[in-house]
């Protein structure tokens, strides 16, 4: 299957990188990402006919990012991300870090997702706390100033995401609670909005010991999916029960692999799609694989190991050959006839 051009476009920039990566001290990674858990990005009417939500509304996803480092407490991260909900996003964020606090903070931007507003621009802010082997809390809010988890989803800006997380340490453990929400207003030609929203909340355990290079984070909560048609005035929502695990595994010092698969156990339709819920048979998922590079600590890796030695040849040997050795018999001139 052919790759959407922002897939081909987040492994060009990989590529590019792994080309440029030695000698500097760099963090980047990238990921491809599926699902059929979605209201198509096109659709600006209210699902046609009378049977069950389809399950074959396949949409493509992936990130990139690359971190660069700007001092012993700071870092310039600047990373692209095609969002099932958001689309297509862009942000620069410069990331502190000091004592119990790290901080993030940069603009956002959305890019070439509608013809109407080819740009948005926002502020993304991150702030966490976070006291090693006891409790950590943490809030994000991406878009405009004042977006937050009870933003209007019909609010102004064309894109916006919230999220809150809060958990706990236990051994080889964190537990946590995470609520996010993030919606994409899109204004048509005749100036009517639709626009897509999405809100999660999930409970999630991060499994890791110490001196092992693999980590399992499962988690199990609630979604809600919803498209509103202000032309009709119509609200489609699918609820659903949703189980995740994700796997991340360091393959060496400095090179890390991750694959991530949700699936929504139960799907349920609500307000305009009340009646009209998926087919208990249809399957519903998404699958995310990334690989993620630290060139520093890769260096550091490959300089462990020392340069490969190559075995020496073994030295002519100057002493004539045994007495017993078979001496060839001598080669005789030709005679002519």
């Amino acid at each position: 299957m052919r790759l959407p051009i922002h897939s081909r476009a987040i492994l060009a920039l990989a590529i590019l990188l792994l080309a440029l990566a030695p000698g500097l001290a760099l963090e980047f990674g990238f990921a491809g990402s599926v699902g059929n858990y979605n209201f198509p990005w096109t659709q600006v009417a209210p699902t046609p006919g009378t049977g069950p939500f389809p399950a074959t509304n396949y949409v493509w996803g992936g990130s990139a990012y690359l971190g660069l480092p700007m001092g012993e407490e700071s870092t310039l991260r600047l990373s692209y991300e095609l969002d099932p909900i958001l689309r297509s996003v862009a942000m620069a964020k410069v990331e502190f870090e000091r004592g119990i606090a790290k901080v993030s903070v940069g603009p956002f931007f959305g890019l070439f997702n509608s013809t109407a507003n080819p740009v948005s621009v926002g502020l993304s802010t991150q702030v966490r706390f976070q006291w090693p082997g006891l409790a950590y809390v943490s809030v994000r809010s991406d878009g405009a100033m004042a977006i937050g988890l009870l933003a209007d989803a019909l609010g102004a800006e064309p894109q916006a995401r919230a999220e809150i997380a809060a958990g706990f340490y236990s051994k080889n453990a964190i537990i946590s609670g995470l609520v996010s929400a993030s919606s994409y207003s899109e204004t048509l030609s005749g100036g009517l909005v639709v626009t897509d929203a999405l809100s999660s909340y999930l409970l999630t355990l991060d499994l890791f010991k110490k001196n092992v290079p693999y980590t399992l984070l499962a988690s199990v909560g609630y979604e809600l999916r919803s498209k509103y048609f202000e032309a009709s005035g119509k609200t489609e929502a699918l609820g659903s029960l949703v189980l995740g695990a994700k796997a991340t595994a360091e393959i060496v010092p400095g090179v890390r692999i991750s694959s991530n698969f949700r699936s929504s156990v139960f799907v349920f339709g609500l307000d305009s799609l009340s009646g009209r819920s998926p087919d208990s048979n249809d399957f519903f998922f998404s699958v995310d694989l990334g690989l993620a590079f630290d060139t520093k600590a890769l260096d550091k890796f490959i300089k462990s190991r020392g340069p490969v030695e190559k075995p020496e040849p073994p030295a002519a040997s100057s002493e004539s050959p045994p007495s017993d050795a078979p001496v060839p018999p001598p080669i005789e001139a030709p005679t002519s006839g």
